[in-house]
């Protein structure tokens, strides 16, 4: 007969595996869902933006070369059309998204703790999680502040949102590049978007005036290009975390049946 200790310890390690294999496997096959999800409803904004652009006031629809992400939020366009039916979109994406970015440093941290044994790595990834969920918060800002009647708000919770999301890639890459055993495709996908996201701040900061047309031409291609390439970074995370999680379960089942 099975002793109360033993069966305490097996009804825990039925527990963990539940939550790391069922719970935090679909919690990441969700999160990649969110990212797909953005797309879809920012695309629709877009679709449903009235017109009006920061240098050229009455535009028609919204100009991809033309229009910031952030015009999708306003109340009322440049133009002076309400845009509810697309702020209201672009607003519920920036929230889910936020959520959704939060969400998977949490599970990144679940994952990257069962998968490490070196006290640094998980400390350095810890870190990254507490970072990360802050600019998590400031995406939901960004959603939450409408730039035309939330200027200097709006402006100040976007860059530190980007800023804090790189801080929080960098540590990840540390913690990755510490650990050698999880796939080196998780660090290179890390690599490749903070050179981006580098890039796309050193514009930001000391790029061409967005007040003349060229100027704001190549800050809203830019920040498409960056928005874009952070939801698909993370869409891609998700998905090589989750896979390796399926890979590994047939050899932890057979090793603990030994």
């Amino acid at each position: 007969m099975e002793s109360p200790v033993s069966a305490g310890a097996s009804l825990r390690t039925s527990l963990a595996a539940f939550w790391h294999w069922k719970v935090y496997r679909n919690i990441f096959a969700i999160i990649a869902g969110v990212c797909a999800l953005f797309v879809a409803f920012t695309t629709l904004a877009m679709v449903l933006y009235p017109g009006g652009a920061g240098p050229i006031r009455f535009t028609h629809g919204y100009q991809f070369f033309l229009n910031t992400f952030s015009d999708l939020g306003q109340i009322r366009t440049q133009s002076g059309v309400l845009n509810y039916p697309s702020m209201v979109l672009f607003t519920t994406a920036m929230v889910v998204v936020g959520i959704g970015l939060g969400a998977f440093f949490i599970a990144f941290a679940r994952f990257f703790r069962s998968h490490s044994e070196l006290l640094w790595a998980r400390r350095v990834n810890l870190l990254a999680t507490l970072v990360g969920a802050a600019a998590a918060l400031g995406f939901v800002g960004v959603g939450l502040t409408p730039h035309d009647r939330f200027y200097m708000q709006h402006q100040a919770v976007t860059q530190w949102a980007f800023r804090l999301l790189l801080v929080a890639m960098i540590l990840e890459m540390v913690a990755l590049r510490l650990e050698r055993r999880l796939p080196v495709s998780l660090l290179r996908v890390n690599t490749v978007f903070v050179i981006i996201l580098f890039g796309y701040l050193w514009l930001m900061f000391f790029g061409p005036s967005p007040a003349n047309l060229i100027g704001d031409e190549i800050h809203a291609v830019s920040q498409k290009l960056i928005v874009y390439t952070s939801i698909g970074t993370i869409f891609a995370q998700a998905l090589l975390v989750r896979t390796h999680m399926a890979r590994l379960r047939p050899a932890v089942a057979a090793q603990q049946a030994a």
